[in-house]
């Protein structure tokens, strides 16, 4: 469910315009370390962080999509090894993650929506290459993930929604012009832009919505140094990454 935040910058021509981030807020307590993936609850109330051993963070906002708000209510371990991406089904009662030990894509059933402690194991792939970044499209029919070894980024169709052995893999897109470490990649909800980081944040236009190969590199800025995941809210108006270091979640404004 798309959240009701009502805006009037959302009906004019702006938004997911990364040349105007702005750093608001860093959260100060060190998590677990090497964070990899970020993803926040459609209602701006709970931020999940991987981390890079096999844990995942789960925290509360007391104030929707202010991460000043933040405080840890639990972390979750026994989700595999090298966790990066995350993404989730609209409804919460999915979960999946992009594991960069053993190349692969997992995908969990939450018995609570929302609630990784909830989780039980469905089933993974096997990707052909080290997964870093994951990003799911919100009908379930397309995948995108994101290689390290590569510098590749890779469109997934599911012929199932959100059931990985379904899985094909299409076309690729080759950042590596741009950038040889695309840690994650992450798409604006009518499939028209795509952002990539590094440490940097990458914005591709796409002359085709969710068709990576019509992607044009449009421009870049840095972000955290050591940012590894990326979340854009729906509006294009707040984004925020996982770092790997001592602040391991940072909020930003765009314009």
């Amino acid at each position: 469910m798309i959240n009701p935040f009502i805006d009037k910058r959302r009906f004019l021509n702006s938004g997911w315009n990364i040349s105007t981030l702005v750093n608001t807020y860093n959260y100060p307590t060190s998590l677990a370390g090497n964070e990899g993936g970020i993803y926040l609850k459609p209602d701006g109330l709970v931020v999940y962080i991987t981390g890079f051993s096999n844990n995942i963070h789960q925290l509360d906002l007391s104030t929707a999509w202010d991460l000043s708000t933040a405080t840890l209510r639990d972390t979750t371990t026994g989700i595999n090894t090298g966790n990066q991406g995350i993404s989730f089904k609209p409804d919460g009662t999915k979960m999946y993650i992009a594991a960069n030990v053993t190349d692969g894509i997992y995908e969990y059933n939450l018995s609570t929506a929302w609630d990784v402690t909830t989780f039980s194991f469905v089933q993974n792939i096997a990707l052909p290459v080290i997964v870093t970044g994951l990003f799911i499209k919100s009908d379930g029919l397309k995948m995108y993930t994101s290689n390290l070894t590569t510098s590749l980024i890779y469109e997934h169709t599911l012929s199932t929604a959100w059931d990985i052995s379904s899985i094909t893999t299409g076309s690729t897109l080759d950042v590596s012009s741009k950038t040889t470490t695309p840690d994650d990649v992450f798409f604006k909800p009518d499939g028209s832009k795509m952002y990539i980081t590094d440490g940097s944040i990458w914005q591709y236009n796409l002359g085709t919505a969710w068709d990576i190969t019509t992607a044009v590199y449009s421009q870049t800025i840095v972000a955290s140094s050591a940012s590894n995941g990326l979340y854009i809210r729906y509006d294009g108006f707040k984004a925020y990454t996982a770092n790997n270091n001592s602040t391991p979640i940072s909020e930003y404004d765009l314009t």
